[in-house]
Parts: structure tokens; sequence; C-alpha cells
């Protein structure tokens, strides 16, 4: 039982180190290279810890071979493609389901039959914080969400020796846990029930058609393939304000994909359209959009009139004596200025950002 398996989204590196950390003195730690071959060089260990970067399927530590698992981290940024999703396009409803599995094929890693048991532990802010949301946890199947539910409720504020001790009966498995644990997990298994997570129903409805979409781009049916995507953002527009940033993509990529199939200036106008819409429709007002090559002949979107007196108070502003260690000072107090909690400092903030005079900040700010 002396055994732990720690999978995390990190690089081999840093997950291995994380895995040294949580063994301590005296207890051997594996890696990646140490079970090319098989884990059974670790399955048969008396004690260790094995420490595995993005591994979350195709693992099978059952019974004594493993009874503790750390998930290190949320595992939602797998890859280039994931991160752009998950921290750009803010189109995580799109990665919710495979985030899930994740998490789930992570934890029963070491519980391969209906009567194997194992401590999982969550290690990090991010999986903490995405654990303790109730529509997280209601996604889950029933028994999943019994089983989180419980550890939540015995780890929160609970002082770590009695955390420690709780443990140490759960891996006893006797009468102990029996009597004192398993009747509290049934009860929380009866009020479990499973809610389909924001937009999961409107991202299932355009699955199909976005596949064809993609098919069609393969073949180079680009006008095709955009009449396609264009239907696929629809049917996800249905899921509201937690599918808008994938709708954005949606709509962006189907107004490339036209542009490069445009056979006139009709196509091409109704191309560059698309890409307005996808702007529009971005739930971060297409940030990730205005580092992208417009299209050719894409008209030149005029400012914002509060935009116009920003840049015009800059200019003057430039045109101006500038003070070298005056900015730096500014620039420090901004800083200072917006690490506050209390929002007059934030005022403070754009008063400054918009007259350059901060005699109300307090000098020891600087």
């Amino acid at each position: 039982m002396n055994k732990a398996l720690v999978l995390s989204q990190e690089t081999l590196a840093k997950t291995e180190a994380a895995a040294t950390a949580l063994a301590g003195d005296g207890t051997p730690v594996m890696g990646r290279d140490d079970v090319e071959q098989g884990l059974d060089v670790f399955a048969a260990a008396p004690t260790g810890v094995l420490g595995l970067a993005n591994r979350y399927d195709g693992l099978d530590l059952p019974g004594q071979a493993c009874r503790i698992v750390v998930l290190g981290g949320k595992p939602d940024a797998v890859g280039l493609q994931e991160k752009f999703l998950s921290e750009r396009a803010e189109a995580s409803a799109a990665l919710a389901e495979r985030l899930r599995t994740r998490i789930v094929q992570g934890a029963g890693r070491c519980t391969r039959g209906p009567n194997d048991y194992a401590v999982v532990v969550v290690l990090g802010s991010d999986i903490t914080r995405y654990f303790s949301r109730p529509d997280n946890r209601e996604a889950l199947e029933p028994e999943l969400q019994a089983e989180v539910e419980f550890g939540w409720e015995n780890s929160r504020g609970t002082d770590p020796g009695e955390v420690i001790e709780n443990v140490k009966m759960f891996l006893e498995h006797d009468a102990a846990w029996r009597e004192g644990g398993e009747p509290l997990v049934a009860e929380f298994r009866q009020d479990a029930v499973k809610v389909e997570s924001p937009g999961a129903e409107a991202l299932g409805a355009s699955s199909a058609t976005e596949v064809e979409a993609w098919h069609l781009a393969f073949r180079g049916e680009w006008v095709s393939a955009s009449e396609q995507l264009q239907e696929a953002a629809r049917l996800v527009g249905a899921g509201g304000g937690s599918t808008r940033g994938y709708r954005g993509l949606l709509l962006y990529l189907s107004g490339v994909w036209l542009h490069l199939g445009a056979q006139d200036e009709t196509q091409r106008a109704r191309a560059r359209a698309l890409v307005r819409q996808a702007a529009a429709a971005s739930s971060v007002r297409g940030t990730w959009l205005k580092e992208m090559p417009e299209l050719p002949g894409a008209e030149e979107i005029p400012l914002a009139s509060m935009d116009v007196v920003a840049v015009n108070a800059i200019a003057a502003r430039l045109r101006g004596q500038l003070r070298p260690n005056r900015l730096t000072e500014d620039l420090q107090k901004m800083r200072g200025a917006l690490a506050q909690d209390d929002s007059a400092w934030i005022h403070r903030v754009k008063v400054g950002l918009g007259t350059g005079k901060w005699e109300e900040v307090p000098a020891d700010l600087g």
C-alpha cells in the first residue's frame, strides 16, 4: 500500500520533480524511463512514487499494486490547440467533456474493478477550484459525485492530522471504514443526480455537422466546408453564453475557408462579413482575432468615439515633454493602486491614466 501514482499535465521534468517532493526522504521515485517496458517494475515494488506526465489513460494498477493517485493540476490544456481554446478563445465548453474524461480516467487508474479502492488526491488550485464548483461535480456520474462530495466534506477546513487519520482508516478498509465511511458515501449517492454541463446539448447537436465540414476542408472543397461550418456555428449558438467563444472560432474559420474558395466578390464580401460576425460573437470581443491578418479587401473599422478621445490624449502627451523618471514613477503608483482591494483605488488609476495626475495617491505607494 505504500505506493502512489502522480499524474500531471506539466512537463516530464516538473512531474517527476513533484513526485520527488511528495515522496520525501528515503522513498524511491520512478519516472517514464523506469516503466518504458511496462508497469510491472512499479507494481512489484514494495514502496515508491511514480510520476508520469499526460498519462490519463492506458494505465492499470489494480489491487495492491497502488492505492494512491495524485492528480496534479487540471488537465485542460494538453497541447497548443487546447491551450488556445481554453486560454485565448474562451471556448472551454468545447473541452469540458474531454476534461471530465481525463479526470475520471486518471482517478480510476488504480481502481480497475467494482471492489477495488484508492485514495485520490487533487493537487493545485486550478483542479481544486474545478471540484469546488457544483456544476462541475453535477456533470459527473452519480457514483463519482458521491465520492467527490465525501472527500470534499471530509477535507475542507479539517485539521491535516485528522485527514491523515481518515486516509489511514480508508486504506485499512476494515470495519471502521465499512461502518463509518461507506454509509456516508451511500447517502451522498442517493442525493446525486447527473446534470449535463451548459452547452453540452448544443455542442452535441453540432458535432456531426462540424466533422463533415472538416472532411470537406480536407478535400479542399472550401465553399461547401464553409457552409457546413456556418451551420455548425448556428447550432452551437443554441448554447448561449457558454458556447459563445467556440461559436466565434467556427465563424472565423468559416470565413477564412469561404475566402479560400471564393469565385467572385460576392463570396469574398460574405467571407469578410463572417469574420466580423466572429469578432462580435467572441466572448472576449475578439481579442485573439485582432492578432490575425485581415482578409484581403477588408475595410478598416473606424474607432469608437471613446477610443478616439483616448488616442488623441495619448498622442498629445507624447508630443509634450516626456520625462522618463516621471513615467516610471507613475507606473509604480499605478501598480500599487491596482493591488488594492478598495474600488476607489481603481478609480484613481483611471484618473491617473487620463490626466497623468496622481495627487490623490499616497506617495508611499511608489
